[in-house]
């Protein structure tokens, strides 16, 4: 014991670093020996636990009754076997499953009903959890009329105490077998061989074939020489881009890693452009209506465009033909907008019936797969939080554990589809709910606008009948109209041939006349008779509905009651109501001149009076005329010839 403390003194002296560093790799290797029976006993603590987690569940039908199930609790807890038995109702059943499945938890947010069964979980004693009395149990809870099924490990649990067992002597191994590994390489370290480096590399490389594939083929955590660094500067250090130094295999691999990475890009951009212009030719529900949508707003615009110009031509002087015409194209734009709201109506019914298919197709797949889920939720219920164990620990070889734990991974990942695939038609059925909801009200609001446009077409149709028929009207009172004024003028005429007669007879008999009031010294010399303004001059003028009227006078606006005078002196020669014209008076004012006042409202002088230059004759009427109230004026000639009352009558005069 003496030689051996002297011995180690002496060796700390001799190289103590090498000693320090002997004694820290032993105490490290002791350390991780600790470690790894630690983590053996933390091991088989974990296995305790899950053994003692060991329970028999039976899964009770829907709709059991109360009453034998809670008398089946007081049975099953006097079994021997059982150290306690807890009734799960449905409702706690699923607030476990969305606590431990969390994966699953949106899902079962989103359920319907609540799938997951009544249990009773039933817990073993301690030393009644092997095989035999856990198959007794099983047994025994089948027994009760209302147990559906019964979940149990049937063979896992005798496989516990093995893996425990094992898990301990492999720890135990391994852990040593690390320790041993530590302590060895420790030593080389502390030991290198003193072997030169360029010929350690020289020989190396012999054994390679060369230089260039030996650095190819060093692995990636390798430290290099001086030799080799000195022959490949760039590979100083760690050999970090070793593919660099193979040049001709390097370029060939990294150019076919590109071709292949380019023609994988092109594939895709291909694949993006054919989508793009299947969706581009295949226009969507929305784009459909924005279209059908601008159509109307465009005819809408056109028959505004219309009415627009219906307005100015009520506010301005016009013929009823006008208006007819205008209604006319009033009603074609209405016309066309009910024939595209007809074809709205139509397309929006093939793709209610669309939509309407496609999601009965998606509703009906969204409950299959609804339903689907709800088994799979019943089963990863029933199946326990233990059943990755349950498969992984009744595995029989490392090939059987390997198949085992890939079974998982697929189950898993499939319940991962499932969900994402039920999420999936969830939102197409939303949406498509949606886009029914949208194209039943785009469908009403159409039918609806169809109904208006109707409503404005029968309006337009009735007011274009009405218009025909007071323009046929208007036509029968313009012509009866013109046929009375023919008439008053012939009667006027009359009157005035008549004293043209006598007094070319007065002049046949040598008889003087004296000289005429009016002569054509008097042009643009006469006051006016009134003050207004004119409203329609001498000539033929257009009345309304484009029929022709003559005038042989001026019409001057003028306001009922107001004083009318004589534009000369003269002589009397009617006084007195005339056809048409109302009260009129008629001046003779020699020498062949005469003038006529026509639409008074009553007459101051009488049939043979004389009156002179700016007398009173009357007052303003008319007021039931079509003009409205107004003064008709005339200056007759020789022969009864009309002259133009704005050639005679004093400037400026009033102008409209």
């Amino acid at each position: 014991m003496n030689l051996t403390f002297r011995e180690a003194i002496l060796t700390f002296k001799r190289a103590p670093l090498l000693s320090v560093l002997s004694v820290t790799t032993i105490a490290f290797s002791l350390f991780v020996l600790g470690l790894f029976g630690l983590v053996v006993v933390n091991l088989q603590d974990a296995l305790r636990g899950v053994e003692e987690r060991v329970e028999v569940v039976a899964y009770l039908l829907p709709g059991a009754p109360v009453e034998a199930v809670a008398q089946a609790l007081k049975d099953v807890e006097a079994f021997p076997e059982v150290q306690s038995a807890t009734y799960v109702s449905e409702d706690d059943a699923l607030a476990r499953a969305r606590a431990e499945l969390v994966e699953l938890r949106d899902v079962m947010r989103e359920l319907e009903r609540n799938p997951l069964p009544a249990s009773i979980e039933v817990k073993l004693k301690p030393g009644f959890r092997d095989t035999d009395h856990v198959s007794a149990v099983a047994e025994r809870l089948r027994g009760f009329g209302f147990v559906d099924d019964v979940r149990f490990g049937r063979d896992w649990v005798e496989k516990l105490d093995r893996l425990r067992g094992l898990a301990a002597a492999v720890g135990i191994v391994v852990g040593a077998a690390f320790a041993v590994v530590a302590i060895i390489r420790g030593d080389r370290r502390l030991h290198p061989p003193a072997v030169p480096a360029a010929r350690s590399d020289q020989g190396l490389a012999r054994r390679r074939g060369g230089y260039w594939p030996f650095i190819r083929r060093l692995r990636a955590d390798q430290p290099l020489s001086p030799a080799v660094r000195f022959l490949h500067p760039g590979a100083s250090g760690r050999h970090r881009r070793v593919w660099g130094v193979d040049r001709i295999g390097g370029k060939h691999h990294q150019r076919w890693k590109t071709s292949e990475t380019g023609m994988r890009r092109a594939a895709v951009l291909l694949l993006m452009i054919a989508a793009s212009a299947a969706a581009q030719q295949r226009p969507t529900y929305q784009q459909q209506v924005q279209d059908n949508q601008r159509r109307l707003e465009g005819i809408r615009r056109e028959r505004s465009e219309v009415e627009q110009e219906l307005e100015r031509l009520r506010t301005q002087a016009h013929s009823l033909s006008d208006e007819i015409a205008n209604i006319e194209q009033q009603k074609q734009s209405t016309n066309r907008i009910v024939n595209e709201l007809d074809r709205q109506i139509t397309g929006l019914g093939g793709q209610i019936d669309q939509i309407t298919l496609d999601l009965l197709i998606a509703q009906d797949a969204l409950l299959e797969k609804r339903a689907v889920l709800e088994r799979r939720l019943v089963d990863i219920y029933k199946r326990g939080a233990l059943y990755g164990w349950q498969v992984l620990l009744a595995a029989e070889s490392f090939g059987d554990l390997l198949s085992r734990y890939k079974y998982l991974f697929l189950v898993s990942r499939q319940d991962r589809l499932l969900t994402n695939d039920m999420h999936k038609l969830r939102d197409r059925v939303a949406r498509q709910r949606q886009l029914l909801v949208d194209a039943r009200e785009t469908l009403g609001r159409r039918r609806l606008e169809r109904t208006d446009e109707l409503g404005r077409y029968l309006t337009l149709e009735h007011e274009r009948e009405t218009n025909l028929r007071a323009t046929r009207r208007s036509a029968r009172q313009a012509e009866q109209r013109l046929t009375r004024l023919d008439r008053d003028e012939r009667t006027l005429n009359d009157r005035i041939e008549a004293l043209e007669r006598a007094r070319r007879e007065a002049e046949s008999r040598g008889v003087t006349a004296a000289t005429g009031a009016i002569t054509t010294a008097d042009l643009g010399n006469l006051d006016w008779p009134v003050v207004g303004l004119i409203i329609y001059p001498f000539g033929t003028t257009t009345g309304p509905n484009n029929t022709r009227i003559p005038r042989h006078g001026i019409g001057i606006k003028a306001p009922v009651g107001t004083a009318v005078r004589a534009v000369a002196s003269g002589t009397v020669s009617l006084a007195g109501p005339l056809g048409l014209y109302l009260t009129s008076v008629l001046v003779d004012h020699g020498g062949g001149y005469y003038t006529f006042y026509a639409y008074l409202n009553d007459a101051t002088v009488h049939k043979g009076d004389h009156v002179i230059r700016g007398q009173l004759i009357g007052h303003v009427g008319g007021e039931s005329s079509d003009e409205g109230p107004h003064l008709h004026f005339e200056i007759r000639g020789q022969g009864g010839i009309a002259l133009d009352p704005g050639n005679w009558l004093r400037s400026p005069r009033p102008r409209r």
